[in-house]
Protein backbone atom coordinates (compact mmCIF):
# COMPACT_ATOMS: atom_id res chain seq x y z
CA UNK A 1 0.00 0.00 0.00
CA UNK A 2 2.92 2.56 1.25
CA UNK A 3 4.46 1.83 -2.04
CA UNK A 4 2.55 3.57 -4.47
CA UNK A 5 3.24 6.83 -1.91
CA UNK A 6 7.32 6.46 -1.46
CA UNK A 7 8.13 6.19 -4.66
CA UNK A 8 8.34 9.62 -5.35
CA UNK A 9 11.19 10.02 -2.38
CA UNK A 10 13.31 8.32 -4.73
CA UNK A 11 13.52 11.13 -6.93
CA UNK A 12 15.61 13.79 -6.32
CA UNK A 13 14.40 17.28 -4.82
CA UNK A 14 14.39 19.97 -7.47
CA UNK A 15 16.97 22.75 -7.52
CA UNK A 16 16.59 25.73 -4.87
CA UNK A 17 16.44 28.85 -5.28
CA UNK A 18 19.65 29.63 -4.17
CA UNK A 19 21.33 26.99 -6.49
CA UNK A 20 19.53 28.00 -9.60
CA UNK A 21 21.32 31.27 -9.30
CA UNK A 22 24.89 29.74 -8.83
CA UNK A 23 24.68 28.16 -12.49
CA UNK A 24 25.48 29.89 -15.20
CA UNK A 25 23.26 31.80 -17.27
CA UNK A 26 22.00 31.44 -20.91
CA UNK A 27 22.54 34.37 -22.77
CA UNK A 28 21.70 32.95 -26.49
CA UNK A 29 19.07 30.48 -27.70
CA UNK A 30 19.03 28.56 -30.74
CA UNK A 31 16.45 26.55 -32.40
CA UNK A 32 16.81 23.71 -34.24
CA UNK A 33 13.58 21.96 -35.95
CA UNK A 34 14.03 19.18 -37.63
CA UNK A 35 11.55 17.79 -40.76
CA UNK A 36 11.32 14.18 -41.92
CA UNK A 37 11.74 12.97 -45.49
CA UNK A 38 10.45 9.28 -45.90
CA UNK A 39 12.74 7.86 -43.02
CA UNK A 40 15.47 10.41 -43.26
CA UNK A 41 15.75 13.46 -40.59
CA UNK A 42 16.68 16.93 -41.47
CA UNK A 43 17.76 19.53 -38.41
CA UNK A 44 18.46 23.13 -39.90
CA UNK A 45 19.25 25.99 -37.12
CA UNK A 46 19.26 29.24 -38.72
CA UNK A 47 19.88 33.04 -37.32
CA UNK A 48 23.54 31.95 -36.13
CA UNK A 49 26.32 34.51 -35.85
CA UNK A 50 26.97 35.81 -38.96
CA UNK A 51 23.62 34.95 -40.90
CA UNK A 52 25.21 31.60 -40.75
CA UNK A 53 22.54 28.45 -41.46
CA UNK A 54 23.44 24.59 -40.96
CA UNK A 55 21.78 21.83 -41.44
CA UNK A 56 22.48 17.98 -40.46
CA UNK A 57 20.84 14.98 -41.94
CA UNK A 58 20.31 11.42 -40.41
CA UNK A 59 18.91 8.18 -40.28
CA UNK A 60 17.22 9.11 -37.16
CA UNK A 61 16.16 11.85 -34.93
CA UNK A 62 18.98 11.15 -32.39
CA UNK A 63 21.80 11.27 -35.65
CA UNK A 64 20.20 14.45 -36.94
CA UNK A 65 20.04 16.23 -33.52
CA UNK A 66 23.68 15.51 -32.63
CA UNK A 67 24.60 16.20 -36.05
CA UNK A 68 23.49 19.69 -35.66
CA UNK A 69 24.44 19.67 -32.50
CA UNK A 70 27.69 19.66 -33.58
CA UNK A 71 27.83 21.94 -36.30
CA UNK A 72 25.94 24.89 -33.82
CA UNK A 73 28.84 24.40 -31.48
CA UNK A 74 31.54 24.97 -34.32
CA UNK A 75 29.62 27.76 -35.51
CA UNK A 76 29.43 29.26 -31.97
CA UNK A 77 32.82 28.70 -31.28
CA UNK A 78 35.01 31.70 -29.27
CA UNK A 79 31.43 33.32 -28.77
CA UNK A 80 31.51 34.90 -25.22
CA UNK A 81 28.45 33.99 -23.02
CA UNK A 82 26.26 30.26 -22.57
CA UNK A 83 24.18 29.04 -25.55
CA UNK A 84 21.37 27.05 -25.19
CA UNK A 85 19.90 25.07 -28.35
CA UNK A 86 16.11 23.75 -28.79
CA UNK A 87 15.70 21.15 -31.14
CA UNK A 88 11.96 20.64 -32.18
CA UNK A 89 9.59 19.46 -35.10
CA UNK A 90 9.29 21.51 -37.79
CA UNK A 91 5.82 20.97 -38.03
CA UNK A 92 3.83 22.92 -36.00
CA UNK A 93 1.12 20.48 -34.68
CA UNK A 94 3.75 17.80 -33.88
CA UNK A 95 5.62 21.28 -32.09
CA UNK A 96 2.49 21.25 -29.84
CA UNK A 97 2.20 17.57 -29.40
CA UNK A 98 6.07 17.49 -27.77
CA UNK A 99 4.59 20.78 -25.81
CA UNK A 100 2.15 19.56 -24.45
CA UNK A 101 4.07 16.62 -23.20
CA UNK A 102 6.43 18.53 -21.69
CA UNK A 103 3.59 20.95 -19.78
CA UNK A 104 2.36 17.91 -18.12
CA UNK A 105 6.07 16.12 -17.09
CA UNK A 106 6.69 20.05 -15.34
CA UNK A 107 3.33 20.01 -13.46
CA UNK A 108 4.25 16.64 -12.42
CA UNK A 109 7.67 17.16 -11.53
CA UNK A 110 6.12 20.75 -9.16
CA UNK A 111 3.05 18.83 -8.09
CA UNK A 112 5.90 15.45 -6.91
CA UNK A 113 7.81 18.39 -5.45
CA UNK A 114 5.07 19.87 -3.26
CA UNK A 115 3.79 16.27 -1.65
CA UNK A 116 7.77 15.77 -0.76
CA UNK A 117 7.63 18.78 1.13
CA UNK A 118 3.82 18.81 2.69
CA UNK A 119 5.12 15.58 3.91
CA UNK A 120 8.39 16.40 5.57
CA UNK A 121 6.17 19.16 7.05
CA UNK A 122 3.98 16.96 8.31
CA UNK A 123 6.40 14.11 9.45
CA UNK A 124 8.62 16.85 11.31
CA UNK A 125 5.39 18.72 13.52
CA UNK A 126 3.84 15.33 14.14
CA UNK A 127 7.17 13.76 15.37
CA UNK A 128 8.13 17.16 17.54
CA UNK A 129 4.32 16.38 19.14
CA UNK A 130 5.54 13.02 20.52
CA UNK A 131 4.15 10.58 17.53
CA UNK A 132 6.30 7.80 16.71
CA UNK A 133 7.53 7.28 13.20
CA UNK A 134 5.69 3.85 12.69
CA UNK A 135 2.22 6.07 13.71
CA UNK A 136 3.41 8.61 11.79
CA UNK A 137 4.01 6.25 8.56
CA UNK A 138 0.64 4.79 9.60
CA UNK A 139 -1.01 8.33 8.92
CA UNK A 140 0.78 9.01 6.27
CA UNK A 141 0.55 5.52 4.49
CA UNK A 142 4.54 5.56 4.63
CA UNK A 143 7.02 3.02 6.79
CA UNK A 144 8.63 4.16 9.31
CA UNK A 145 11.87 3.53 7.22
CA UNK A 146 11.03 6.27 5.20
CA UNK A 147 9.72 8.43 8.01
CA UNK A 148 13.47 8.39 9.74
CA UNK A 149 14.75 9.00 6.29
CA UNK A 150 13.03 12.19 4.99
CA UNK A 151 12.87 13.86 8.15
CA UNK A 152 16.78 13.82 7.96
CA UNK A 153 16.41 15.83 4.85
CA UNK A 154 16.13 19.63 4.40
CA UNK A 155 12.19 20.50 2.97
CA UNK A 156 13.31 21.40 -0.92
CA UNK A 157 12.06 25.02 -2.07
CA UNK A 158 10.88 25.03 -5.37
CA UNK A 159 12.41 26.78 -8.04
CA UNK A 160 11.15 29.02 -10.26
CA UNK A 161 9.78 27.62 -13.77
CA UNK A 162 12.16 28.07 -16.30
CA UNK A 163 10.58 31.09 -18.51
CA UNK A 164 10.35 30.75 -22.25
CA UNK A 165 13.14 33.71 -22.82
CA UNK A 166 13.47 33.81 -26.42
CA UNK A 167 10.62 34.43 -29.36
CA UNK A 168 9.28 30.94 -31.08
CA UNK A 169 6.22 29.86 -28.80
CA UNK A 170 7.00 25.77 -27.86
CA UNK A 171 10.03 25.37 -29.99
CA UNK A 172 11.76 27.97 -27.78
CA UNK A 173 11.42 25.77 -24.49
CA UNK A 174 14.38 24.29 -22.06
CA UNK A 175 14.57 21.85 -19.71
CA UNK A 176 15.80 22.20 -15.89
CA UNK A 177 15.82 18.54 -15.35
CA UNK A 178 17.44 15.04 -16.23
CA UNK A 179 16.06 12.94 -18.71
CA UNK A 180 16.27 9.47 -20.51
CA UNK A 181 14.30 6.37 -21.30
CA UNK A 182 12.09 6.66 -18.29
CA UNK A 183 9.16 8.56 -17.80
CA UNK A 184 9.60 11.04 -14.68
CA UNK A 185 11.43 14.42 -14.97
CA UNK A 186 10.54 17.91 -16.31
CA UNK A 187 11.06 17.35 -19.39
CA UNK A 188 13.90 16.65 -22.14
CA UNK A 189 17.52 15.54 -21.35
CA UNK A 190 20.77 18.71 -21.41
CA UNK A 191 23.68 18.09 -22.66
CA UNK A 192 26.17 20.71 -21.19
CA UNK A 193 29.31 20.81 -23.40
CA UNK A 194 32.02 23.24 -21.34
CA UNK A 195 34.47 23.62 -24.35
CA UNK A 196 31.62 24.51 -26.86
CA UNK A 197 29.61 26.37 -24.10
CA UNK A 198 26.16 24.99 -25.36
CA UNK A 199 23.30 23.58 -24.00
CA UNK A 200 21.77 20.89 -25.76
CA UNK A 201 17.80 20.20 -25.07
CA UNK A 202 17.45 16.78 -26.45
CA UNK A 203 13.54 16.57 -27.09
CA UNK A 204 13.67 12.75 -28.49
CA UNK A 205 14.68 11.41 -24.74
CA UNK A 206 11.73 11.20 -21.80
CA UNK A 207 12.97 11.64 -18.51
CA UNK A 208 15.83 9.99 -15.94
CA UNK A 209 19.39 10.06 -16.52
CA UNK A 210 22.33 12.03 -17.58
CA UNK A 211 22.97 13.79 -20.94
CA UNK A 212 24.62 11.72 -24.01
Amino acid sequence: MSKHFEVIFDSPDLATDAEIEGLPKVTDYYTATMTRTGKRWTATCRDLPGGRVVEAQGKSWREARRGVGRLISDAVAGEPGLAAVHVVPADPEEDALLAAVLDARYERAYAEQAERDAVRHAARTLLDRGWTTRDVGSLLLLSHQRISQIVRRPAGQISHRPSDESAGGSADRIADGPSDESAGGPADQIADRPADRIIDRLSDESVGGPAD
